[in-house]
């Protein structure tokens, strides 16, 4: 699908981002994000290596902007709109990007450690390498995404829609993916030591070469064949 911005539209997100801002300004001693760099947000789509540690921007309408290698540390992006944002190894640790809009972004190589996720739009998003160490991505919507070699160790995947996902090469260790549909999806060479599958659906799922050890199948059976 193409986008097409139009006037009122651009005007429309402008604002949401300003009042956001607004917000995140006076409160940003506590956080030390560097104020100029929120301006720069407001008044361009380029922010690259910006200082956004903590700031509020729950809400705001990012859409296609270039954040690439910001601090986005403790952020809160609730219901923030980051379709198609660039987002390329950006330090989003601890952020809160619950029920976020993230379709088709660029998260190659970022640092999610302990994000929270829950219900988090990421159809087709990019996150190859990237770094989910305990991130919460219950009923996250994850469909068609890459996340070749991804880190998602004691991640929570709890119910997340992950049909037709690259997850080839990833670390699932001690994830949780009870009730997670990873239909179609390509787990090959995926490492699945300590994982929770229960009631997971693995219809014509890739497998090949995945590791398994004391993994808890669909079935509620432990496989221990790669221990």
């Amino acid at each position: 699908l193409h986008h097409r911005r139009e006037p009122r539209r651009d005007t429309n997100m402008k604002k949401s981002i300003i009042l956001a801002l607004a917000f995140a300004m006076i409160i940003g001693p506590a956080f030390g994000f560097k104020e100029a760099d929120l301006n720069q947000l407001s008044n361009s789509e380029y922010c690259v290596k910006c200082d956004l540690s903590g700031a509020d921007l729950g809400g705001a309408r990012l859409y296609g902007h270039n954040l690439s290698g910001a601090d986005l540390r403790e952020a809160n992006l609730f219901r923030a709109y980051l379709g198609e944002a660039n987002l390329s190894y950006a330090d989003l640790s601890g952020a809160s990007l619950d029920f976020a809009a993230l379709g088709s972004a660029n998260l190659v190589g970022a640092n999610l450690n302990g994000a929270d996720l829950l219900s988090a739009f990421l159809y087709k998003t990019d996150l190859s390498k990237a770094i989910l160490i305990g991130a919460n991505l219950s009923r996250a919507i994850l469909n068609e995404a890459n996340m070749n070699g991804v880190d998602l160790s004691s991640a929570n995947l709890r119910y997340g829609d992950l049909k037709t996902t690259n997850l080839s090469g990833s670390n699932l260790s001690y994830t949780d993916l009870t009730r997670a549909d990873l239909s179609d999806s390509n787990l090959s060479y995926a490492n699945l030591q300590g994982a929770v599958l229960l009631n997971t659906q693995l219809d014509f799922t890739d497998l090949t070469e995945a590791k398994f050890c004391n993994t808890a199948m669909p079935d509620g059976q432990r496989i221990f064949k790669d221990c």
